[in-house]
């Protein structure tokens, strides 16, 4: 089976964190690259905590890596240490280790717009971020995102729920709501995970053990993996 090449853009607190541990393990997904944003906590921060987490995940270590903008494009820049922490993955202590690895010269613009060009097929772009990054790229070789792009997954904006960072605003709409519009605004193939998702998500006992939990693999059994396979297949199903 081909597996579907990816590029991530993230600004990664625990949730990107955990999102970049899936799709480097995930045997579907061809991980191209990852391009980093502000969000959570500042950009430099992003890229020393994403360059950690993809040691954790065994990620190829010639994975090319590269830190964008640090600020929205009109707003004042947001951050949440509230929420992930002062270093943006819970405070863990001890700290994930230092990693060898270092992180492209060149902005994450380039890197997007370089990587679609390269990519003998169309590319999968995950978004979970403020849209900084992805609205510049797309302004920036609008012909490009048209022919190399297979889909943008963007994880925010919120429909019928309120929001997470304000009444009525998911926090990777409000983090730069300009570079938001631009890019849901630019007819590109989008597909939106919204805030109103996230809140019905929920995993059984049997389903969290197929996961490796340890304290619940041995009172699952066997049978998790047949109580987590329709879910499992829908969520491959959706993803390509």
């Amino acid at each position: 089976m081909d597996r579907m090449p990816v590029i991530l853009d993230v600004d990664t607190g625990v949730d990107d964190a955990l999102a970049l541990l899936l799709a480097c393990r995930c045997p579907m997904l061809e991980v191209l690259a990852v391009t980093c944003v502000h969000g959570n906590i500042g950009v430099d921060a992003v890229v020393e905590n994403t360059l950690r987490v993809l040691d954790a995940a065994g990620a190829r270590a010639d994975l090319p890596v590269a830190g964008g903008f640090g600020e929205p494009l009109v707003q004042p820049v947001q951050h949440c240490p509230e929420i992930h922490g002062k270093d943006g993955l819970g405070d863990l202590s001890p700290p994930l280790p230092p990693s060898p690895r270092k992180a492209r010269p060149e902005h994450a613009v380039q890197l997007l717009n370089d990587t679609l060009r390269e990519s003998s097929r169309p590319v999968t772009v995950l978004a979970l971020a403020p849209l900084t990054n992805i609205a510049i790229a797309i302004r920036t070789e609008p012909k490009l995102w048209r022919s190399k792009l297979a889909r943008l997954v963007w994880m925010g904006g919120a429909v019928a729920v309120g929001g997470n960072a304000t009444a009525w605003s998911e926090a990777n709409a409000a983090y730069d709501p300009e570079a938001a519009h631009m890019v849901l605004t630019s007819g590109l193939p989008l597909l939106m995970y919204p805030w109103d998702m996230f809140l019905k998500l929920s995993y059984t006992k049997l389903e969290l053990s197929l996961w490796g939990d340890p304290d619940l693999e041995a009172e699952a059994g066997a049978s998790a993996a047949a109580a987590a396979a329709p879910r499992c297949a829908a969520s491959e199903a959706a993803a390509v």
